[in-house]
């Protein structure tokens, strides 16, 4: 969400997903979403976290340096049984959409091992972004080290009823990454694991 990643489309393709130019010489894939039929050389994890609001462990978060606002889904907000306050705020999204968030929640979120937590107050929205990642990835061949990830269910599809903004982004980066090698997934170092 924060960043992207175009990649040249090898002349030997004939089928083309949206936004690619056929008349360009070097043809470059524009949009954002994955289309399960395509065949993708490289597939871009998003940054999510397995946090705890309180009365309700286990929610996944995806940190999003590009937002200015803090997105709680209305799921998780009924399963809290959390008090709500009026808002009226309307967030403009990629290719100008906009929405409007209407009610707003305060919670307390923290790390799964609770070495982290802080109050969050974010807009409510019906639903944040679809399961991430849209597929199961196989990362038995992935040498990854003994750490404490802050999803150690990266790699299967999951509901996301949080995002964190860009003040909650920087605040859980910390020095350190881990590069499996140069094709596969960056481990980055922060507050959550």
């Amino acid at each position: 969400m924060g960043s992207s990643r175009v990649h040249p489309i090898p002349p030997s393709s004939t089928t083309e997903p949206p936004g690619v130019n056929s008349n360009a010489s070097n043809a470059v894939v524009t949009s954002a979403a994955a289309d399960n039929s395509i065949p993708h050389k490289i597939y871009v994890l998003l940054a999510t976290a397995r946090v705890r609001i309180i009365a309700a462990n286990g929610n996944s978060a995806i940190l999003d340096s590009g937002s200015q606002v803090n997105l709680v889904s209305e799921r998780l907000t009924r399963k809290l049984g959390a008090s709500t306050s009026e808002t009226s705020l309307r967030i403009d999204g990629i290719f100008n959409g906009q929405k409007r968030a209407t009610r707003r929640v305060n919670v307390k979120l923290s790390s799964r091992d609770a070495s982290f937590t802080t109050d969050l107050e974010a807009s409510i929205f019906p639903s944040i972004i679809p399961r991430q990642p849209n597929h199961s990835l196989d990362v038995s061949e992935w040498k990854i080290p003994n750490i404490n990830l802050a999803n150690p269910y990266f790699n299967q599809p999951g509901k996301v009823d949080i995002l964190l903004g860009a003040v909650y982004y920087f605040k859980l980066m910390q020095k350190g990454k881990i590069e499996l090698s140069n094709d596969l997934s960056k481990f980055l170092n922060t507050s959550l694991g």
